[in-house]
């Protein structure tokens, strides 16, 4: 749970995302992957909640009313975190949010992911693929995803469509 000053509005969009990221982790678990996947939410949420707070609080003795880059969150990002390998693709990083790019078929990333109760894997230019988690985060970006996740078997628990 977080507490935050009404000043930065940003309560409600970090519960939100703790919920996203706990939530596909919890239905992963419950699916085979090992347990040790939840302990990655405190390693990815609580260095965010701590930066969030630190703005907030800021905001709030300012009686700022500013709102930008630095509140709406966007920017959030898992890179350098256990779930998150491989280079870059088309500007990507992984652990970064994925664009909401359109896909081959028509359909955006946004929307397939909706549509499904895991992942989604990309296939690149290159032969790479991305691997994008239930959150919207890309995972890894490479050619194999065994080489790329020791933590979970990402295809077994958590990949649903291509």
């Amino acid at each position: 749970a977080h507490l935050h000053p009404p000043s930065g509005g940003q309560g409600l969009n970090i519960s939100v995302q703790d919920a996203w990221n706990l939530g596909w982790k919890l239905a992963a678990v419950l699916r085979g992957a090992p347990d040790a996947l939840l302990d990655t939410y405190a390693e990815e949420r609580m260095t965010i909640a701590a930066e969030i707070l630190k703005l907030t609080k800021k905001l709030h003795k300012a009686s700022s009313t500013k709102r930008g880059a630095s509140t709406n969150q966007l920017a959030v990002n898992y890179r350098g975190g256990s779930l998150s390998s491989g280079g870059a693709a088309l500007g990507i990083m992984p652990g970064d949010r994925l664009p909401n790019l359109a896909l081959e078929d028509g359909m955006r990333v946004f929307d397939r992911l909706k549509a499904t109760t895991g992942g989604l894997q990309i296939s690149g230019t290159a032969g790479e693929s991305i691997w994008v988690r239930p959150d919207g985060y890309v995972a890894a970006i490479g050619t194999e995803v065994s080489e790329l996740l020791g933590v979970i078997d990402f295809q077994k628990c958590c990949l649903v469509s291509q």
